[in-house]
């Protein structure tokens, strides 16, 4: 690997059209339903998820150098790197579009967990409130 130093302006530019290009690639996986996941120490490249339950490819790496490749295929069929620019593009049309409800499952899921400590609390509240009630009652 060269040093920074040593850049030409010919490599500068090879590094500035392969940066363009992954960051195209990030943008097309996320337009096909692809989700970064952010949260997942990864420090190989942006491991991505697709929602659809069923889709055998539902996890990717997008590394730094350009490669994109399934995580769970051990074949290497689902490998594409910045050179493979047709066969990745076939592979997108292959990805199927996630529905409404397969996108919002985690906000369902913390909609659901908020909605049952809210619930979980007003009736806590209510119970507190008729037993404080009643040992008022007998005391009075």
């Amino acid at each position: 690997m060269q040093q920074a130093e040593n850049l030409t302006p010919y490599d500068e530019r090879k590094i500035a059209r392969a940066g363009s290009l992954i960051f195209d690639w990030l943008q097309k996986l996320m337009s096909h339903g692809y989700v970064p996941q952010l949260d997942v120490e990864w420090r190989y490249g942006v491991r991505l998820e697709h929602p659809t339950q069923t889709f055998e490819h539902r996890e990717g790496i997008l590394d730094p150098d350009g490669r994109f490749f399934d995580l769970l295929d051990h074949t290497g069929t689902i490998s594409f790197d910045l050179k493979d620019s047709a066969a990745f593009e076939r592979f997108l049309r292959s990805v199927p579009r996630s529905s409404l409800w397969e996108r919002t499952r985690d906000v369902r899921g913390q909609t659901f967990v908020w909605a049952f400590l809210a619930l979980f609390t007003a009736v806590c509240s209510v119970a507190v409130g008729y037993t404080v009630k009643e040992v008022v009652k007998r005391l009075v």
